[in-house]
């Protein structure tokens, strides 16, 4: 709905395979810790992704 009105929509994913790319474009991408591990690992590249609309 948010796309339908114009309006952009972003979302944040730490690298996750299975996260369905075919209808995000990479706005960027970022080294972040891991915010479920222990605090000693080494930081992921975390990427920030905008919905693109659905073809019809």
């Amino acid at each position: 709905r948010c796309l339908a009105a114009g309006i952009e929509v972003l979302v944040g994913d730490p690298g996750r395979a299975w996260l369905p790319r075919r209808r995000l474009r990479l706005l960027g991408e970022y080294q972040v810790p891991d915010v479920g591990g222990n605090g000693g690992s080494a930081p992921k590249p975390s990427g920030i992704f905008a919905f693109l609309p659905s073809e019809p």
